[in-house]
Parts: C-alpha cells; structure tokens; sequence
C-alpha cells in the first residue's frame, strides 16, 4: 500500500525576543521577504550568516531592525540595521550614560565650529563628531569623519537623492553616531552598518512607513568597456550579440550591464571563450542562428572560473 508522506519541512531557527516574541525565520523567508535587491543572488551561507546575527542579536527583521542587501553576484552580502535599533541597544549598556553628536562646521569667517544640526547660510559642512564617556570612563571617547569620504555619486557624477546637499548634515551624523555606538558598545550594539554607511552608491529612500527603499541605480560598465576597446578599434556586433547571449543564459537572467561588471575582472577568461564562442558562429550568409554557448565553454560554469568569483561575507 502507498501512503502520502508528508512535505519534508524547511529547518528553521527559532529564537525570542527581549519582550517574549517568537521569531522563525528560514533560508526561504529571508530570500522570499528580507532581501533588498536581487536576492536570486545571495548564497546559502549569507543565508544562514544573517539568520545567525538576527538570533544573536535578537534582531527583528521583519520591523525592519535589519535586513540583508545584495545587488551583485560577485559582490558580498551586506547586513543592514536601522540606526534607531542601535540607539535602543546602546541605551541599555549598563556603563551607557548618554552621547553627544554634531556637525563640524565651516562658518563664512573660515573657523571651524560645532554645531548640534543647524547649518546656517554660508557655511559649509566638513563632517560629523560623537563624544560618549563610560561609566568608568576617566576620558570621553571622542570621534571625527569627513563628510567627502561617505557623499555617493552616480554613474554621471552626480550625487545621489540620498546624499543630496540638504540631506547630507542628518545623513552624516547617523554614521558617526553608529560608528561610535559601535566602537564602545559593540557587545550590546553589534557592528552591522547602517543604509548610510554602505560604501556602494546605492541610492535609498524613505518610503511612508519609515522603512527604506532604493531608487534605480546606474550601472558603471566603464572599466569593461575599456577593456574591450582595447581589443577591437571599432564596436565589434559580434562581440554585443555574445553578451546578450550570455546575459539572458544566467540564472537569474542579467542585463548586459550586470554581465559586464560581473565579468570584468575575469575579462581575458570572458575573451577567451568569446573566440571560442565566433570560432562555432556560422557564416554570415546563412540562415541559422549562432548557437548559444555550451556548459564546455561558459565560464559561469567551469570550475575555475567558479574559484575566481567571490562570494560570501568578508
């Protein structure tokens, strides 16, 4: 006699929170709901990094206490948490009595001031302090950043709406406030980055709920362009017509954008296998169409190129 077993059920981690919550989370759900970008890329041990720091944390990902951001294959995972879930942990550090943070400021005299937000007429922004002193704490911890080094740009030059000029005195000071929360209370606080400190220009914003979302970003294919004018004096038809091919050949499909920054530093592996690839081409005068490339000859699937692509957490 048959019977019907029942569906082998995901594994999942379950832990509480500090007010008795239970939290479930599996490699599913996060992929499914708690990834922003293109989630198809991250990897099973990502997967299981950031539900390991959510329980360690006792974080809620689903109140958006953090989350889990990907937009490139070949680029790690970054885990993200609200700057205002770092301040409630901070605040409960038993030696925590309080910080201060600021701007650092350019007046129209040329003299450098401090100001706790207000940028007046003519001045300048130069970047953000955070001054915190411990319990047992003789000396206060006191930190400094500029603000050019953190200011995202588009593929254009531009800034970016998220780091624009009347946004950038409250997105600096949250970086250095996580960053000094981070440097004294990194037991309680943890060391995940907030949406401001991601070095990649992503460009976010604040949809009507408080929670953060991204904006199109552009993809800069300069340095593979370059890359392949080098080779050919002129655009070469061929060579598009084998990245669209390749492109749509992923899994999860790419733009030919994506493919390009995916596969620049791997350029003269990417070269090698389009000759291969024009060698096969049928001539010009007839009528078939190129076939796609073999798994002989695709470099997503060969096993060195595999071991030449990053992934993981750093």
């Amino acid at each position: 006699m048959t019977q019907n077993l029942p569906e082998k059920s995901e594994k999942e981690m379950v832990y509480a929170m500090e007010n008795g919550d239970e939290i479930r989370l599996t490699a599913d759900m996060v992929r499914q709901f708690l990834v922003q970008g293109e989630s198809a890329y991250v990897t099973a041990s990502e997967l299981m990094y950031f539900m390991h720091e959510c329980k360690a944390r006792r974080l809620n990902p689903f109140l958006r206490q953090c989350w889990l951001i990907k937009y490139s294959r070949t680029d790690p995972a970054q885990i993200v948490e609200a700057i205002h879930h770092k301040r409630s942990k901070a605040r409960k550090a038993p030696d925590c009595n309080g910080w201060e943070k600021g701007l650092i400021l350019l007046d129209k005299k040329g003299e450098i001031k401090k100001s706790k937000g207000l940028v007046l007429d003519g001045e300048t922004v130069l970047g953000a302090y955070f001054i915190a002193k411990p319990g047992s704490w003789e000396i206060p911890y006191e930190l400094e950043i500029n603000l050019s080094g953190y200011i995202k740009k588009k593929k254009g030059g531009e800034v970016t709406s998220f780091w624009s000029k009347e946004n950038q005195p409250s997105q600096i000071m949250k970086v250095v406030e996580s960053q000094g929360l981070s440097a004294l209370w990194g037991d309680t606080v943890g060391n995940t980055s907030i949406p401001e400190e991601l070095p990649a220009p992503i460009d976010f914003t604040l949809d009507k709920n408080g929670m953060y979302e991204t904006e199109p970003h552009e993809l800069d294919t300069s340095e593979f362009d370059k890359l392949a004018m080098d080779r050919t004096d002129s655009p070469d038809p061929a060579f598009d017509k084998y990245l669209e091919e390749m492109a749509a050949a992923q899994e999860p499909k790419m733009s030919v954008d994506q493919f390009k920054i995916e596969s620049t530093a791997q350029f003269e592996e990417l070269w090698a296998h389009f000759e291969n690839w024009r060698k096969d081409k049928p001539p010009a005068a007839g009528k078939s169409e190129p076939k796609p490339p073999t798994s002989v000859f695709d470099p997503w699937n060969e096993k060195v190129w595999r071991n030449l692509r990053k992934s993981g957490f750093p």
